[in-house]
């Protein structure tokens, strides 16, 4: 009788031990959904003051942080469900996954960075369009779109770009032409006003066919250095 006794003692007492620790982790992940959720609600707001001032990569760091968290956030919520114990303090799944949606939009937007480019190349006479497509054409691989609408654009790019006539150098029968290309750059932050880069440069390039030769080749040379140039600015 008594080991009867001292077995069923035992097992209230595993039981009473295993309801203590199970109110723990119930505990624990209130806690865990409550003060997670708060950080995030709190940097929404941040998140759209930086949008608006045109710092996207700042505003992608927190959702990209927020969005790791949120996932984390999200199972423990599906884990206190399982257990059948409600707190109108507790947010509903529901509530934590509108949230995260809501991230998830906001990171979609910032994908892409419009750009607007006002370009006006020149090749002596002539206006010269090939520059601004190549100048696309690098940019567009990091994600960059363009308008022509500077009230849609995130960032403004002003170029003046013209070519002039360098000198020769004979070898034997042969005569290499040497061209210029004289390039204005500006960037401007269109969300502040704020312009955030401005520089002058000139390109040498040589043919030996001709002068306009020798000026398309200074063009092909400092379109990735201008366009390296542009994707460092936006980026910071």
């Amino acid at each position: 009788m008594k080991r009867i006794f001292i077995i069923l003692l035992s097992i209230f007492s595993l039981t009473a031990f295993a309801q203590i620790d199970d109110e723990k982790r119930v505990q624990q992940l209130f806690s865990q959904i409550i003060e997670g959720m708060d950080v995030i609600d709190t940097s929404l707001p941040q998140i759209n003051i930086l949008i608006k001032k045109g710092e996207k990569s700042q505003a992608k760091s927190i959702i990209e942080k927020s969005l790791k968290e949120i996932e984390k956030i999200e199972k423990d919520r599906i884990r206190l469900a399982q257990t059948e114990i409600t707190d109108d303090n507790i947010p509903s799944l529901a509530q934590i996954q509108e949230t995260k949606s809501y991230l998830i939009y906001k990171l979609n937007q910032l994908q892409y960075t419009n750009l607007c480019i006002y370009c006006e190349a020149k090749l002596f006479d002539s206006k010269y369009e090939i520059f601004k497509n190549e100048l696309q054409g690098f940019l567009a691989e990091n994600n960059c779109s363009f308008v022509e609408d500077v009230q849609q654009a995130d960032w403004v790019i002003t170029i003046n770009a013209s070519a002039r006539e360098g000198n020769t150098i004979t070898t034997g029968s042969f005569v290499t032409y040497f061209s210029y290309v004289d390039l204005k750059l500006s960037i401007d932050n269109k969300a502040n006003g704020k312009r955030i880069y401005q520089n002058a440069f000139s390109e040498k390039g040589g043919h030996t066919h001709n002068y306009e030769q020798a000026a398309r080749q200074a063009y092909k040379d400092i379109s990735p250095k201008i366009s390296t140039i542009i994707k460092e600015q936006i980026q910071q």
